[in-house]
């Protein structure tokens, strides 16, 4: 007569198996208790050592970095989540402003001895997505940009004390060697809409609201050159018309980088109202359908303006 194997299995050998299933389990919660008490110390004392030196790296920027919460996040490895997060440089009177900055190491970067980090920088609706990697011998730099508000993030007030407003969109790409321009190469494509400038006093001038419907940026970069394929500023009937051609040689001191550029452009009447002084000053390159035209050439920093003749 045979016997199955289920039959046998002596009932203390059934109660034995048992009970080490059952003691495996416990002891398999209690290294997961462990890992997550080590995990929670780990991660509260990271975070006060990366916000230290955030503020540390910021400070040596210029810039202050306050925010409402900073979460750290491990399963897709690690990230760095700021929310609330106010960003002023030192000179600005106001901060530029952010719902959330996110930050992911690239730590595949290290294989190649480089340093990598994607930001993702929101205000919503708006968000810049930036991928960057960099050594001491180079430098690969990607923006997305989508719907990023000028105004609801205050980033023109900041950055250049002027109350404006515009979303821009698109995408810029740039690399070389960081301290050799001439390596330098890359594309930027931009465009932005509601453009313009709040009415404002500006060092005691009184700035009327000027609007710009639209603007385009295309400009491929080769070789430290930067192209100006398009560079377009709003239509005939905005407060601001114009469009700007040429190409900027770039040079190891930016400010030095020769510049090469043709421009015309034009106001609305209600700007000329506003500054009288504006015509007397572009008369020289006054064209005969209103407009003005000039080029300029010489440093970056502070180029000569030659008005084209009228045509």
């Amino acid at each position: 007569m045979e016997i199955s194997d289920t039959e046998s299995v002596s009932p203390k050998r059934s109660r034995l198996r048992l009970t080490l299933n059952w003691g495996g389990w416990i002891l398999f919660g209690l290294i997961l208790l462990l890992f997550f008490t080590v995990v929670n110390l780990s991660d509260t004392r990271l975070k006060g050592l990366i916000e230290n030196q955030l503020q540390t790296r910021a400070l040596a920027l210029g810039l202050q970095i306050t925010t409402q919460e900073t979460s750290f996040s491990f399963l897709m490895g690690l990230r760095l989540k700021l929310k609330g997060v106010q960003v002023k440089p030192f000179a600005a009177d106001r901060p530029m402003v952010f719902d959330t900055i996110t930050a992911t190491p690239i730590w595949s970067a290290l294989l190649s001895g480089r340093v990598g980090l994607d930001l993702v920088l929101e205000k919503k609706p708006g968000t810049i997505r930036i991928h960057a990697l960099g050594s001491n011998r180079d430098f690969k730099v990607k923006l997305d940009i989508d719907q990023f508000d000028l105004a609801a993030t205050a980033a023109l007030e900041s950055l250049a004390k002027i109350k404006g407003r515009g979303i821009l969109s698109g995408t810029a790409e740039i690399d070389g060697n960081p301290i050799n321009p001439a390596t330098w190469a890359g594309f930027a494509k931009l465009k932005g809409k509601a453009m313009g400038i709040d009415a404002q006093n500006v060092q005691g001038f009184t700035v009327p609201q000027i609007s710009i419907s639209e603007g385009e940026l295309d400009s491929p970069i080769t070789q430290g050159k930067i192209s100006l394929k398009t560079l377009k500023l709003g239509k005939p009937a905005d407060d601001l018309f114009g469009s700007m051609t040429g190409d900027i040689l770039l040079n190891a001191s930016i400010p030095d980088s020769k510049v090469n550029l043709s421009t015309t452009f034009s106001f609305s009447k209600k700007v000329l109202d506003a500054f009288p002084i504006l015509d007397a000053v572009l008369g020289m390159g006054k064209q005969p359908n209103g407009s003005y035209g000039f080029q300029l050439t010489g440093p970056l920093a502070m180029p000569f303006a030659n008005p084209i003749a009228p045509h």
